[in-house]
């Protein structure tokens, strides 16, 4: 080995050393005729003449192949000391051993990619390299990637490690050995590791004789891995036939990624627009809230000037709704786009099979069922096996009661003629009950106990939801109590503590934007209190000497309904020369007679009578499923008392015919023939929901704010008779539309 450097051609000036190997050295040198760098290759040794031949033939090799990934040869000749040495461009940067590991995985197969151009050229003029290994493989500063020493190209040589076994046997270099060391060069590059790490030469070739092949160690991706198992398989006919077959896998799964990135990057971007999306429905629903708080409050025929503030936050809440479509859209055209690039893109795949099934959930939250059925094959197309069972939908139910060993017989509701009817499913078991599996649905649970009274508990089933009973806050189930025969007084039904939809109804006045709470048990009466009810209750306190709190009905003109007659309380024709009908609901009450008739029959009877809660009266009417009137999702102008419903003169209804319209707990009247006052005042629906659970606000009998009202009349438009529908009106308020029934807690 040369000690110092050589005497070299006047024309070139040494520059220091390059790199040196078993046999050569190469140097950087000053070209001064050129004035250029380029690097100088000789033999560390006095050259044989097999060695002579094997240089010259490398430089005539490197010089045939002109191709940008083969440094190019500039000159041939000899040192002073009768070395031969060629000339070639210098390559500057790191050998693929050295700087591999650090490459990303894109990257690393993107060099293979220009690795093999170069064999792919050479073989082409019959020329074959015989020596590939990441050490003859240089990567530039600029990326550039060249495949260097050439000197094995026409001997039977090679490094052990990546040698073909046909090789190893002494079989010559071919355009299959050439792929073989391709592929344990793409082996190691992929996995870091070398072919045969830790055994000695000898013992490669040994293994190589032997049949054995380079271990695959690491986690790879399955189709390189292919390439990997194909380019060193032990059968050189069962290779690729070509470096160029090799180059064409190569660079399809890299415009596979580079279709890949791009559309990532639209998923991104989609990504993107969907927060906006979001975070402008967030804002919207909270002006909503807020303009609804100020307007709610606001009598009709109060002045423009007072309810501009409200509109003018509706009005940006609509701005925001359109930027949240637009946003959505452009997000859901996004995604779709990258899938266009790139049809397997997962990511794009699980953000579209999200959307769609929030947009599922909330048209079956809507009873939307023909776009619940649109979106379900959405979710299916994109989210593949990971919604497959949540698309099957199903779920369960436990139940517990006070007492315990409740026959449960089981009703599933049907649509049928419009309205939902019952089938019964059979009996179920004895409370309690522990995950018992039902299909999607609406149900009624009817609960039977010898000592207590037959109790209704609906029930909906939504995908993969287990109906426990747990209320919001707790661990335990809430025990359904079942009264005791005798406990309620007549004419009542029991509405169960659990879960509710409220809002949600497009068709709806003045519809809240939507929640699902938790509503404690209550009582409420079967049907809205009559004018003989009151009658009788003006009697009784005629007769107990508290005429100074009577409450009487009256026109708006002050002149009441009722008079003293010779056997007590009788009524007298209104305005129109009417006498309302015993068994009429009462109307043209105001909220504090409301307020006073509850007072009066807590009174007599001992239990805490009030006003319903409008979220009470709302689930007293639609039940758990959000269905839109007490009968299912179909109007008909004869399911109820309204408007529509009269064949002349419009008149109300005596209460004891309200028979279609009966709510899941057996309650009537409350689509149609009668409004009812409510505990709260308008605007304070986000003082009574706390933590998803509604929490009654003290009674403020003080405040001349606007009472909620809520259910249709027997004057009421369709829209108003649906559940959903909520009215409010001044206190003093007296309207032949609005009277009054009432609610006690319970359980």
């Amino acid at each position: 080995m040369s000690a110092a450097p050589p005497l070299l051609p006047p024309r070139y000036q040494d520059q220091g050393l390059l790199g040196r190997g078993g046999t050569s050295e190469v140097r950087r040198v000053w070209d001064s005729l050129l004035g250029r760098s380029a690097a100088i290759k000789f033999p560390l040794f006095p050259t044989s003449s097999g060695l002579l031949e094997r240089f010259h033939a490398e430089a005539r090799v490197t010089a045939t192949l002109a191709h940008p990934g083969v440094p190019p040869v500039y000159d041939l000749g000899e040192l002073p000391d009768g070395r031969p040495y060629f000339l070639m461009a210098e390559v500057s940067g790191q050998s693929l051993d050295q700087a591999g590991p650090r490459l990303p995985l894109r990257r690393k197969v993107d060099v293979f990619a220009r690795l093999c151009e170069p064999v792919a050229f050479a073989h082409q003029r019959g020329i074959l390299h015989g020596d590939l290994k990441p050490a003859n493989v240089m990567i530039g500063a600029f990326g550039e990637v060249q495949l260097v020493d050439w000197g094995s190209a026409s001997v039977n040589e090679g490094t052990p490690a990546y040698l073909a076994p046909e090789r190893a046997r002494g079989a010559p270099a071919s355009v299959a050995t050439d792929v073989y060391s391709l592929g344990a060069l793409l082996l190691e590059l992929l996995t870091g590791i070398p072919p045969f790490a830790g055994l000695e030469e000898a013992e490669i070739l040994d293994a190589l004789r032997a049949g054995e092949l380079p271990p695959c160690e690491g986690e790879l991706p399955g189709e390189l891995r292919e390439w990997v198992e194909a380019a060193t398989h032990p059968d050189p006919q069962e290779r690729p036939a070509s470096v160029r077959e090799l180059i064409g896998r190569v660079n399809a799964w890299l415009d596979q990624e580079d279709r890949r990135e791009r559309a990532l990057g639209l998923v991104g971007e989609a990504l993107r627009r969907l927060d906006e999306e979001q975070a402008a429905l967030v804002e919207a629903d909270a002006l909503e809230a807020e303009a609804e708080a100020i307007l709610f409050g606001i009598p009709a025929w109060a002045e423009v000037a007072t309810k501009e503030g409200g509109w003018a936050l509706q009005s940006r809440a609509a701005t925001l709704r359109r930027e949240a479509g637009l946003a959505q859209a452009k997000g859901v055209q996004l995604l779709r786009e990258s899938l266009s690039l790139d049809p397997t893109c997962r990511e794009a795949h699980r953000r579209l099979s999200e959307h769609y099934v929030a947009a599922l959930k909330d048209a079956e939250t809507r009873r939307e069922p023909e776009e619940a059925e649109r979106l379900a094959v959405l979710v299916r197309a994109h989210g593949g096996r990971r919604f497959s069972r949540w698309l099957e939908g199903g779920g369960f139910v436990s139940l517990h009661t006070e007492p315990t060993g409740a026959q449960v017989e089981v009703r599933v509701l049907e649509p049928v003629g419009r309205r939902l009817r019952e089938w019964s499913l059979g009996i179920f078991g004895s409370t309690p009950l522990c995950e018992v599996p039902l299909a999607m649905g609406s149900y009624v649970l009817i609960l039977r106990h010898p000592e207590c009274e037959e109790q209704r508990y609906p029930v909906q089933i939504r995908r993969m939801e287990h109906w426990d009973g747990v209320p919001p806050g707790e661990r335990l189930p809430r025990p359904i109590r079942l009264p005791r025969r005798g406990e309620l007084p007549p004419d009542c039904v029991v509405v169960p503590a659990g879960w509710t939809t409220i809002g949600r109804d497009r068709q709806a006045l003045f519809v809240h934007p939507g929640a699902r709470i938790w509503v404690d048990s209550f009582v409420m009466d079967r049907r809205p209190l009559s004018n003989r009810q009151m009658l009788a209750m003006l009697d009784r306190l005629e007769g107990e000497g508290r005429g100074e709190e009577i409450h009487l009905p009256r026109a708006k003109a002050g002149a009441a309904h009722y008079a003293r007659g010779n056997s007590g309380w009788e009524r007298v024709p209104d305005g129109d020369g009417d006498l309302w009908g015993l068994d009429w609901p009462v109307f043209s009450v105001d909220w504090w007679d409301a307020v006073a008739v509850a007072g009066w029959r807590a009174g007599w009877e001992g239990r805490p009578w009030r006003l319903p809660s409008e979220w009470e009266r709302e689930k007293a009417a639609r039940g758990v499923d959000g269905r839109f009137f007490p009968w299912g999702d179909s109007f008909d102008p004869g399911f109820c008392w309204m408007r529509e419903s009269h064949r002349g003169r419009p008149l109300p209804r005596d209460v004891e015919e309200e028979g279609l319209d009966l709510s899941p707990y057996g309650a009537s009247g409350l689509a149609g023939n009668i409004r009812d006052w409510c505990w709260e005042k308008a605007g304070q629906e986000a003082e009574i929901v706390e933590g998803g659970r509604l929490v009654l606000p003290p009674l403020d009998s003080e405040s001349r704010d606007p009472r909620m009202i809520r259910g249709g009349s027997w004057l009421s438009p369709p829209a108003a008779v649906r559940s959903a529908s909520r009215q409010n009106a001044r206190p003093t308020e007296r309207s032949e539309a609005i009277g009054m029934r009432h609610v006690f807690s319970w359980g």
